[in-house]
């Protein structure tokens, strides 16, 4: 429930039912659910931009998957802590660390997360305007995001590229890319995801 919260965008429901998963969980034997709960939480902080909030429970999320050997769950902590940080500005740390989950997620064959940090990638290098390289870095997630067709990540991933082609001027490639976006998030109901769709629509539309 609280990840279907999450998505829709009422995080205060989602935050209130993480906390009370956390309550009821022995802290001593589970620890998997735990760091888990943890890094759900880390996303409803990453979803309202309080990134400093979304940092400290990926690095708490992180811990607990060292002592776990989670791998997978380390390097989507790693993930998401290196989207946190371009928002933040940290365009090296991002990279860094972005990589570091790449190597990861290359070793245990999860493509699906693999597409996610080519997206953040396109991201960290379309802020640099190296944009060759960042159109690169998308259409390799668009095309994993399309085999496994997955809305959420093919919406962000859509998205990212309608900020893109709205960076170099190209405003019919935007719309196309924002249009796709739209119809993945309303397959999963995420209204605030939506909006932020629509407004980017309505501000290339003027």
């Amino acid at each position: 429930m609280a990840n279907v919260y999450s998505i829709e965008g009422s995080w205060t429901k989602a935050l209130d039912h993480y906390e009370e998963l956390i309550s009821i969980l022995n802290p001593e034997t589970q620890k998997g659910t735990l760091a888990r709960a943890r890094y759900g939480i880390a996303i409803v902080y990453k979803f309202r931009r309080d990134y400093d909030k979304a940092s400290e429970y990926l690095q708490k999320c992180i811990n607990l998957s060292n002592e776990l050997h989670n791998s997978q769950l380390k390097a989507l902590s790693y993930l998401e802590q290196a989207e946190v940080l371009y928002y933040k500005g940290d365009f090296a740390a991002s990279t860094a660390l972005a990589t570091t989950a790449f190597q990861i997620f290359s070793e245990i064959g999860d493509r699906l997360s693999l597409a996610d940090v080519y997206k953040v990638m396109g991201m960290i290098n379309r802020k640099a305007e190296r944009f060759d390289l960042a159109l690169s870095y998308f259409e390799n997630s668009l095309k994993i995001n399309q085999n496994f067709n997955y809305p959420l990540s093919l919406g962000e991933t859509r998205f990212e590229m309608g900020q893109y082609f709205t960076q170099t001027g190209k405003k019919d490639n935007a719309l196309e890319n924002f249009q796709s976006a739209l119809k993945s998030f309303k397959q999963i109901n995420a209204r605030w995801k939506i909006n932020e769709v629509e407004k980017a629509i309505q501000a290339i539309s003027v």
